[in-house]
């Protein structure tokens, strides 16, 4: 079955930062290929949304951090939640793997997300 995607605002914005920087840094070509990767992997928790580890396994704040998932891959880090009653993948976060994601994830979650 496979579940809606939903994008907070930071999520988006998340990606509209990308964008311009890889416009900026990079080229159209390097844009594209690494939007499309990321749309794909969007695609790929929409049907298989337990593909990640819970955030426990990469923070240790776990009483802030229950039903909260992350999947990494080789640039990017996903933050998403599971809406099981609205059959939903919520993507909270993007965030580039160069910077400190288990810090950003945590402070998110702390102060952004649960407050």
């Amino acid at each position: 079955m496979k579940y809606q995607l939903a994008l907070y605002a930071e999520a988006r914005n998340d990606l509209l930062r990308l964008k311009e920087y890889l416009i900026t840094a990079f080229d159209k070509t390097v844009q594209e290929k690494t939007l499309t990767s990321i749309a794909g992997t969007l695609d790929q928790l929409a049907h298989f949304p337990n593909l990640g580890l819970p955030v426990s396994s990469l923070v240790d704040e776990d009483i802030y951090l229950v039903g909260f998932f992350v999947f990494q891959t080789a640039r990017n880090t996903i933050l998403y939640e599971i809406d099981e009653l609205a059959n939903q993948v919520i993507i909270l976060r993007i965030f580039g793997n160069r910077q400190d994601v288990a810090h950003k994830v945590q402070y998110y979650l702390m102060n952004q997300k649960r407050a």
